[in-house]
């Protein structure tokens, strides 16, 4: 039987696209005027392939050719801008998100937060949405120098009770199930590419779909 539920953040339960477009453009602006770039206009639609990417792996996809200190200085960028974002309350979870873990916790589930993102900006979150209402651990991969998630996956599970579901909208959320011989539900209302929630045991075709897709892990 199930009882530790393993969320992903951005584009599982909040909807980061509310604050990522906009991050993405100052940063890229600051390379413009480093001339690192070419001057362009990105369309929220064209950057949130990103999200849910660690800022090392985004960095490497998006521009491999800069230098690593520029990387870095643009993801901090990001980062500031999104967490700016966040404590202006501009931050949103998807409709329903909050009625669905309240739900899940008087279910009885142990649910915990495994986030590619950097620990400053989880922090904000904990903090705007009083997440230790529903998880009883935060695990981001900074605190493992930019691990992958199926690389920190082992090193706390020893803290939650056996066994496992991941709920995640991309492949590096699947990729900790289909490593470690999990339960999984794909997301497919977040930002996840065609093709990359194949290896989902479930799927789930909107936050409301979570509920019975996880009652169908259950009965397996």
């Amino acid at each position: 039987m199930i009882r530790t539920l393993i969320f992903d953040w951005d584009g599982t339960l909040h909807d980061t696209g509310r604050l990522y477009g906009g991050s993405f453009r100052k940063a890229y602006s600051w390379l413009v005027e480093q001339k690192y770039a070419e001057k362009r206009d990105y369309r929220d639609e064209e950057v949130t392939c990103y999200l849910g990417m660690n800022a090392r792996d985004m960095w490497n996809r998006f521009m491999p050719q800069l230098p690593q200190d520029i990387k870095n200085h643009a993801s901090d960028i990001i980062g500031r801008e999104m967490i700016a974002g966040i404590e202006a309350g501009h931050a949103a979870m998807y409709p329903g998100a909050e009625k669905l873990l309240d739900q899940l916790k008087t279910q009885g589930y142990e649910m915990v937060i495994l986030s590619n993102c950097k620990r400053a900006y989880l922090k904000a979150h904990r903090t705007a949405f009083q997440l230790e209402r529903w998880f009883t651990g935060f695990y981001c991969c900074e605190d493992f120098d930019f691990a992958s998630k199926e690389e920190i996956f082992p090193k706390f599970r020893a803290n939650h009770p056996e066994a496992y579901a991941v709920i995640g909208d991309r492949d590096s959320d699947l990729r900790v199930a289909t490593t470690h011989n999990l339960l999984s539900i794909g997301c497919a209302y977040g930002f996840g590419g065609v093709g990359e929630l194949a290896a989902a045991t479930r799927i789930a075709h909107s936050l409301s779909d979570i509920p019975k897709q996880l009652a169908l892990l259950q009965s397996r």
